[in-house]
């Protein structure tokens, strides 16, 4: 009995040797190949997750056009059907709504609202 469990021993040893040896002989090949397949499976996880409107979105493209209105600061952008509109905000909590045209590619006024912006 204390022969079989010598023997089994041994093998176990030897094959735990041969293993060690293939992976020392092997690492140089199996270290590149993970990371590699990291960095694809990050890279088409991030390009499957990418937004499909186009970059930069249309209203960050707009904001250089906007008219400088004194007295005002501005308070923000938001799109509805497919328009851009945006806020300015005075002092005394008056709001400015801005509309921009997409035929005539400028800012136009469309609403003013006493008491409406936030402190």
């Amino acid at each position: 009995m204390a022969e079989t469990s010598t023997l089994l021993m041994c093998r176990t040893l030897k094959a735990y040797r041969r293993f060690e040896s293939f992976l020392l002989r092997h690492s140089a090949t199996v270290a590149p190949y993970k990371y590699f397949m990291r960095y694809l499976i990050l890279l088409l996880f991030l390009l499957g997750c990418a937004s499909e409107e186009g970059y930069p979105p249309k209203w960050v493209a707009l904001s250089s056009s906007l008219p400088n209105i004194e007295g005002y600061r501005h308070a923000g952008f938001f799109t509805m059907n497919d328009t851009i509109y945006s806020h300015y905000c005075d002092t005394n909590g008056n709001m400015i709504r801005m509309r921009y045209q997409d035929d005539g590619h400028h800012w136009r006024q469309v609403k003013y609202e006493t008491n409406s912006c936030p402190d």
